[in-house]
């Protein structure tokens, strides 16, 4: 059973009489999969066997092994490295599921997020969408279940987040959208971060409604900086 690259060359070496050197353009020639000079190292492995009175079919079904695992087969160092990983996410998914699959939400592309979010409700882990006063920048666990991160929603960079969670650590929860927009007022957010956030569902446990908010929010974002504009209580309705 071949495993590493190495393995081959030691075969190649043992088995055809081909030196170190030539064991090496064998394993060459499988890392870059160049088919032209494997069938070359093809006839010189099947002749070699046959000058050390290994019989040809047998040479063959070996060769014909080498040829497969050379379709996805790596070095000792890469195979090892590649092990060690396994093994270790394999035991983080195992006994840390939800903190596990936080850290893997962070870095995975936008289309292998919902696969991420499936593996997680089939282990009876909640996913719950961003949220002004539950999220942070990074995705998080809290009693086992998973609140995803603000770092996701498209038009909010890096400072205007880390400024919506700072005011928020220093003075308590938001309690409406009004409020949000009065205490954000000096951190100059923009108008589109804001409806980004509202598109998301951040403030979803805050307003029912986010046609309402997108609607009225341009307004509000004036009357929280002091401007004659209408009320929340105006706007949605007391």
């Amino acid at each position: 059973v071949m495993v590493y690259q190495e393995q081959v060359m030691r075969l190649a070496a043992d088995l055809a009489g081909l030196s170190l050197g030539e064991a090496d353009t064998l394993r060459k020639a499988m890392g870059k999969k160049d088919r032209e000079l494997m069938a070359q190292q093809r006839e010189k492995f099947i002749s070699g066997c046959k000058a050390n009175k290994i019989d040809a079919r047998k040479g063959e079904r070996i060769w014909d092994l080498i040829e497969k695992f050379a379709g996805y087969g790596f070095n000792k160092s890469h195979s090892v490295a590649y092990g060690m990983v396994t093994y270790q996410t394999a035991w983080l998914k195992a006994n840390y599921p939800a903190q596990y699959i936080a850290a893997c939400l962070d870095q995975m592309r936008d289309d292998q997020i919902p696969i991420l979010v499936n593996v997680a409700r089939d282990q009876g882990i909640e996913v719950y969408p961003p949220n002004i006063n539950k999220s942070d920048f990074d995705t998080k666990t809290v009693d086992g279940n998973i609140w995803l991160s603000m770092a996701g929603i498209k038009g909010c960079g890096q400072s205007t987040l880390e400024r919506v969670i700072e005011v928020r650590q220093r003075g308590g929860d938001y309690k409406s959208l009004h409020e949000f927009l009065e205490r954000t007022a000096n951190a100059k957010l923009s108008i589109a971060a804001i409806k980004a956030l509202i598109q998301a569902g951040a403030f979803d446990n805050l307003h029912g409604s986010r046609k309402l908010m997108l609607e009225n929010v341009d307004e509000m974002k004036l009357a929280a900086k002091g401007a004659e504009t209408p009320s929340e209580d105006d706007l949605f309705g007391s």
